[in-house]
Order: structure tokens, then C-alpha cells, then sequence
């Protein structure tokens, strides 16, 4: 029951927003969270699979949550789910099949990080990079950005 109170919740708040719309998989509608914007979309060379990638300027959590409560909500079968920082899944409902990613976008660096050296290193952002046989290199987050896929 709190779930489906969420999930209502969660699509009132996305009609209010005027941004609700929705990914057709297979013939079923799967909910786009508001404010993503169509990344990519391609189909896989030498298979049918076709991936669709949004990206969205809200906290990864806050998109994990988002379709936790969606699948749970609408009577999805997840096998696996939030991992590491990462929601990755197995969806079913049905016939309807497919795979789900949610990830921190760390395609390229942000605006803010103009003026490092060409290694990324910063001696102020220490605690936040990790040292590979190359030398050190910062991990990028663009702060927000989360990227939401689809693969079916």
C-alpha cells in the first residue's frame, strides 16, 4: 500500500511538472522521470537490441528511488537493483522484457575543472583521485547529472 501511494505520488508529481511522458517498449509504456532529455538511441549492430539512454539533471538517488518505486509500484519482476552507487536490473512484466541502468554521468569533465594540469591532478582535490599506472586522475561527476538506460 506504500508503495502504490509513492509511485501515485511520484506520477502526480511528474503531471504537475508538465514533463510526464513515456518510452514504448515492446508495447508498454514505461515512465520517463521528469526533466530527462533523449541522450542516445541506437540499435546494436549484428543483433536487434536497441538501447535508449536519457540523462537528467537530478541526484542519482533521487532516479534510483524514482523507478524503484515505478517497477515496485506497477508490479514489475526486478532481479537485481541498486548496486554500488549504480541501479542495474532485469525488468519483466508479462512479455515485456528488459534491462535498466542508472548511473552518475562522468562522460566529461565539468566547466569547473578548466585550469588542471593535464594528468587531472589537483593538489586541493586529493582525497578524490586514484592513482592508475598512468598517474593520478580525478574521478569526474558531473554534480546531478545522472544518466537513465534502457536495453531491451
Amino acid at each position: 500500500m506504500k508503495t502504490k501511494i509513492i509511485v501515485l505520488f511520484l506520477i502526480i508529481l511528474n503531471i504537475c511538472s508538465g514533463a510526464l511522458y513515456a518510452l514504448e517498449i515492446s508495447g508498454m509504456q514505461i515512465m520517463i522521470i521528469a526533466g530527462a532529455s533523449l541522450k542516445k538511441q541506437s540499435i546494436e549492430q549484428g543483433s536487434s537490441a536497441r538501447i535508449v539512454t536519457y540523462e537528467v539533471d537530478k541526484p542519482l538517488d533521487e532516479v534510483i528511488s524514482f523507478y524503484e518505486a515505478f517497477l515496485n509500484g506497477d508490479s514489475f519482476s526486478v532481479i537485481r537493483g541498486r548496486q554500488n552507487n549504480i541501479f542495474d536490473a532485469s525488468v519483466k512484466k508479462n512479455n515485456v522484457m528488459f534491462s535498466l541502468r542508472i548511473y552518475p554521468d562522468v562522460s566529461k569533465p565539468r566547466s569547473s575543472d578548466r585550469g588542471r594540469s593535464p594528468s587531472g591532478f589537483r593538489p586541493d582535490k586529493a582525497k578524490e583521485q586514484e592513482t592508475s599506472d598512468l598517474g593520478p586522475r580525478v574521478l569526474h561527476s558531473n554534480a546531478g547529472k545522472t544518466m537513465i538506460q534502457f536495453i531491451w
